[in-house]
């Protein structure tokens, strides 16, 4: 199977330097999950877990990445020209990882059919039939992890990540976004609530860390930021 285009995203840092974001694209991706995530991560998830997340979702799931410095020490400022060269002279410096969980819902009943004609008998049954509601599918966005590399915080990395999700969640058909975020973890909790999270429930020794969670939510009728 062969892996899709090449297309990037490519957004500048308040230190002037650009990053380029891309989509999953194969199990090379899978490595840059377990660099980043699995220092950073209060529980971090099995590889089974990762690949489960990126096979069936990867249009939602966003890396960035960074132009690697050369022997000058200088870095170039375009996108990858190909997957080898993005090996080659790149470094992933961030993921955001998201999956959709769908439920289904009675929607409204459709009317009853009128009457038929020529009344009588067979005239008032038909206006006594119980029409049966529509099932309705329902999206929910879920963000499993967003890790970023220590050495490019605090340059809205993890906040353009952010932005991409939910504009692909949003893209798919999801009404709402949800995730979990350690309840010390107060600079994550800062970027969730920069575009329009809010919380909706709180649980005690939540990781195996004995670490408590803030359970937010995001929904449509709430700003979404557009600041890179």
């Amino acid at each position: 199977m062969s892996s899709p285009p090449l297309s990037y995203h490519t957004i500048t840092t308040p230190q002037g330097y650009p990053l380029h974001y891309r989509c999953y694209r194969s199990e090379l991706d899978i490595g840059h999950i377990l660099s980043l995530c699995s220092p950073s991560l209060s529980e971090p998830y099995s590889l089974y877990t990762y690949r489960y997340f990126v096979l069936k979702f990867g249009d939602c799931c966003w890396f960035a990445f960074r132009n690697r410095p050369g022997a000058d020490g200088r870095a170039g400022e375009g996108p990858p020209g190909s997957e080898a060269e993005e090996r080659e002279e790149y470094d992933c410096v961030g993921c955001c990882i998201c999956k959709v969980d769908s439920t289904f819902v009675d929607g409204p009943a459709p009317p009853p059919p009128p009457p038929t004609a020529g009344g009588g008998l067979a005239s008032a049954l038909s206006g006594l039939k119980v029409s049966r509601p529509v099932e309705i599918e329902v999206k929910t966005g879920y963000i499993g992890m967003l890790c970023t590399d220590p050495k490019h915080r605090n340059n809205n990395v993890a906040l353009s990540l952010l932005n991409l999700s939910i504009s692909s969640l949003k893209a798919v058909g999801c009404s709402a976004i949800t995730l979990e975020v350690e309840d010390t973890n107060k600079p994550a909790e800062g970027i969730y609530r920069k575009v329009g999270f809010s919380e909706v429930g709180r649980w005690k020794r939540y990781y195996l860390n004995g670490g408590g969670a803030r359970r937010l939510r995001l929904d449509w009728d709430d700003p979404i930021s557009d600041n890179k």
